[in-house]
């Protein structure tokens, strides 16, 4: 089912861009599904971290005043994977203790068609329709 993961360890989180995760579905209290972007991008997130999935519910529920993106952006141990029979890339994102210099995951949407320079290991860009583009990258810190 899966191919050798694209990376493996611990990161910093860093969430890019206005609406750039769209909630799939809540599987239960320990676990969100999103997809980057929109569901035709076949970037998935499953997030297994407790703090942003009790923001992720409230938000959801229409609770104002919470800064997702705040709570969202903090490290966690992943496993980015491309699944074979569908080409996603599914990213794992769970709990870490620790919190040293990782490298960043960076997630979202670019809508100006211009991403910053930055020291990426690996990337994936897909279009979520003419104006947006959803992608995921590994920069190092």
């Amino acid at each position: 089912m899966y191919e050798n993961p694209v990376y493996e360890g611990n990161v910093s989180v860093y969430l890019e861009g206005q609406k750039a995760l769209l909630p799939v579905e809540v599987n239960s209290p320990d676990e969100m599904t999103y997809f980057i972007g929109a569901e035709q991008t076949n970037l998935i997130i499953k997030d297994f971290r407790r703090n942003p999935n009790q923001v992720a519910e409230r938000v959801i529920a229409g609770e104002e005043g919470l800064d997702f993106a705040e709570i969202f952006n903090q490290p966690a141990w992943v496993r980015v994977e491309v699944i074979e029979e569908t080409g996603a890339l599914e990213i794992n994102m769970h709990e870490t203790q620790a919190e040293v210099n990782f490298p960043v995951l960076w997630l979202g949407v670019i809508r100006d068609g211009k991403m910053p320079v930055q020291n990426i290991e690996w990337e994936v860009l897909r279009p979520t329709d003419m104006s947006a583009t959803a992608f995921a990258a590994l920069v190092n810190s």
